[in-house]
């Protein structure tokens, strides 16, 4: 949940962009798209998706929302009030690059699409207006569209959700919002630098905001699970002690721009991973960490290709347990919030 100050700092972040920004909002509907053949409404309602979008689909939903997003997809997902039922569901056979998006006058919007590497989480991906610009996988998607404020389904309020064709600089706001995210997320890490342990809250949120409003301006190049490890590879099998390989994180992709799901973010270098671990499990869960003297993020992508993230799991160290981990190749990535900032650190593997 966002707080009083971190939302004075949003309402004047908004401000600022408004003033430097002038954002073009008109748009023609078209009725039939010519990639997706229809199973119901539009929208994304009952669309089949099949590896191209050429026009958009809308649709007129009601909008309301009593529980809040973490309690029903976890801790990592942030995205205010939501309906106790999904509105739209889609369905990918191929996949495809779609933007999909809900808006409505004066009402700050929330989203979940639950689906393939999901849960995907978002609240601001354009002004107040939430959403997602990504290639969706094939399977079923369901798509909850909630509030940031909770709100009784007796006082719902109306929105359009619309799915289309993908739009060059994702959100609106574009190359000025990745700027100010990463201005701010640079203010964040200087806030926690100065005030010690009583800065990291306010360094956490500002992060947040500059991830916010950097990582989803544009469409980042999603992290390649195939480049040989930037620090190294480890081979572990159950029962071996914990095993550690230096490493060093950072880079300039906004990993929560690439919708790898909950808690993914911080920059990393997503044309390689820092680390490949070979896994053989026991009857044991694994336990994936980093420590590091500067606020660092992890995003693990498993042998099956879901996307495992966290930011601050002790402290300002990252952590990620896996109660059932797979056999196979665990690609690992350690970012950080600070532009141009690659600062050594340890990852660790070991069982729990």
């Amino acid at each position: 949940m966002k707080n009083t100050s971190t939302r004075k700092l949003i309402c004047l972040v908004s401000a600022a962009l408004l003033c430097s920004v002038a954002v073009a909002c008109k748009k023609d509907k078209k009725s039939e798209d010519e990639g997706a053949s229809e199973g119901g409404g539009g929208g994304g309602g009952g669309l089949v998706l099949n590896g191209t979008m050429e026009a958009e689909r809308s649709q007129t939903i009601q909008v309301w929302g009593t529980t809040q997003s973490s309690e029903t997809h976890g801790s990592g997902c942030f995205a205010g009030y939501l309906p106790s039922e999904p509105q739209l569901t889609f369905t990918v056979e191929t996949p495809t690059e779609a933007r999909a998006v809900a808006t409505s006058v004066g009402n700050d919007l929330t989203m979940v699409i639950v689906g393939p590497g999901g849960p995907y989480c978002n609240d601001d991906f354009d002004g107040l207006n939430p959403g997602f610009q990504q290639t969706w996988q094939p399977g079923e998607y369901t798509a909850y569209v909630g509030t940031y404020s909770e709100i009784a389904q007796d006082a719902a309020v109306e929105a359009t959700a619309t799915m289309g064709p993908p739009q060059e600089g994702g959100a609106g706001l574009g190359g000025a919002a990745a700027g100010l995210g990463d201005a701010l997320n640079q203010l964040g890490n200087s806030a926690g630098a100065a005030l010690g342990n009583l800065g990291e809250g306010a360094q956490n949120a500002v992060n947040q905001l500059g991830n916010a409003l950097g990582g989803n301006a544009a469409n980042a190049t999603p992290p390649n699970p195939d480049a040989t490890p930037r620090n190294g590879a480890i081979t572990r099998a159950a029962g071996a002690a914990a095993t550690t390989q230096a490493i060093v994180a950072g880079g300039s992709d906004q990993a929560n721009s690439m919708n790898l799901g909950a808690g993914c973010t911080g920059l990393i270098t997503s044309a390689s991973p820092n680390v490949r671990l070979s896994y053989t499990p026991g009857t044991q869960g694994m336990k994936v960490s980093v420590t590091s003297e500067t606020d660092t993020t992890l995003v693990i992508r498993a042998p099956d290709g879901t996307w495992h993230c966290n930011d601050d799991d002790e402290g300002l160290n990252p952590g990620v347990t896996i109660a059932a981990p797979a056999a196979g190749d665990y690609n690992i990535w350690v970012g950080t919030f600070l532009p141009g900032n690659e600062p050594a650190g340890t990852l660790t593997v070991q069982e729990i």
